[in-house]
């Protein structure tokens, strides 16, 4: 699939974002969603990368349609989605980051737990602010049962200026 979607197996080099894999990909990750073999996990997220990175979009949507069933594969892909989003620089790309996760937050708590995590390491070094109101997000996810789900969402208001979560860490 990798091969299909950019000409270069480990550079985003040509990349081909008409190529239709989206059912490719779903079908294998439903296939691997209990996640024992580590190199058919990579092998996913290699294929999928570069059209994340070019228009991610139609796999987030997935990632909130099928995410919480095909769990715990698609956990590891949504933090590695958060994370290249962040890589991207675009701010964009972090208005996307804040509706994936107002869609999720009342899904399953490993799930958010992932993408929060993604956004938490992605940031680390250089945080980059949506230009979007995080603070109703923020507050679904604070509002959440799950205490770790909570201290994500806390650690990522900090991280983008939020003074509830400021004041709350």
């Amino acid at each position: 699939v990798r091969r299909i979607v950019s000409s270069r197996l480990v550079t985003d080099y040509e990349i081909n974002d008409t190529a239709p894999v989206g059912g490719v990909l779903a079908n294998l990750i439903k296939s691997a969603a209990s996640a024992k073999d580590p190199l058919v996990n990579y092998m996913i997220w290699l294929a999928g990368e570069p059209l994340l990175a070019r228009n991610p979009e139609p796999g987030l949507r997935w990632l909130v349609e099928n995410g919480a069933t095909t769990m715990p594969l698609s956990g590891i892909l949504t933090r590695k989605s958060m994370r290249r989003l962040c890589d991207t620089g675009e701010t964009t790309n972090m208005n996307r980051a804040v509706d994936f996760l107002f869609a999720i937050g009342d899904l399953d708590a490993a799930f958010t737990l992932a993408a929060l995590d993604g956004l938490v390491e992605g940031q680390q070094a250089k945080p980059l602010r949506p230009t979007i109101d995080p603070t109703a997000v923020l507050s679904k996810l604070n509002a959440n049962g799950d205490p770790q789900v909570k201290a994500r969402a806390r650690q990522l208001g900090t991280l983008w200026g939020d003074a509830t979560a400021i004041e709350q860490t």
